[in-house]
C-alpha cells in the first residue's frame, strides 16, 4: 500500500516507475508504475515455476496522488486505486521474499521514479477490500483526494 504522486513519466525500462522493490535472482516481487505510460502493475516471481505482471490498463495522469494497493491471497492478485479494486488474476503462490524492500527504484539507479513517495505500508498478512477502503478513506482528505 503507498501514496504516490508522479512527476515524470519513466520509460526507460519496461517496468518503468518503482514504487516497492522486493526481488532478487527471480523470485519476489515488485509494485510498479509501467513505463513509458506508467499503469500500474506487480510483477511476481516465485524463483521455479516463473513469473507474472498484472497491470491496470488505464494510465495514471501526472501530478496527481493516488492511494494504490495489492493484495495476494495465493489464490488472487488484486490492485486497487483510491479505494477501489482494478484488476485481479489468478496466483498459484503468494508473494513471498523476506530481502530488504527499496522504495522508488530497481536496484542501483534503474527504474528510478520521478515524484513523491510519501508513505508505503507492508503487511504481514491481506487485506481485505474493507481495509483498503478504510486506509483510503482515512488518507484522502490529507492528499486531496
Amino acid at each position: 500500500e503507498a501514496m504516490v504522486k508522479l512527476y515524470a513519466h519513466n520509460p526507460g525500462t519496461n517496468i518503468g516507475s518503482v514504487i516497492v522493490n522486493n526481488y532478487n535472482s527471480l523470485r519476489g516481487w515488485i509494485f510498479y508504475l509501467k513505463g513509458p505510460l506508467s499503469r500500474l502493475g506487480i510483477r511476481h516471481h516465485d524463483g521455479a515455476s516463473g513469473g507474472y505482471d498484472l497491470v491496470y490498463g488505464t494510465e495514471i495522469n501526472l501530478n496527481q496522488w493516488y492511494h494504490i494497493a495489492a493484495t495476494d491471497d495465493k489464490q488472487t492478485v488484486r490492485l486497487y486505486i483510491n479505494g477501489a479494486e482494478v484488476a485481479t488474476r489468478s496466483s498459484a503462490t503468494a508473494l513471498n521474499y523476506t530481502g530488504q524492500p527499496t522504495i522508488g527504484q530497481f536496484g542501483g539507479n534503474n527504474a528510478v521514479t520521478n515524484g513523491q513517495i510519501p508513505f508505503v505500508r507492508i503487511y504481514d498478512r491481506t487485506l481485505s477490500a474493507t481495509d483498503i477502503r478504510q486506509n483510503y478513506n482515512a488518507l484522502r482528505s490529507r492528499f486531496g483526494l
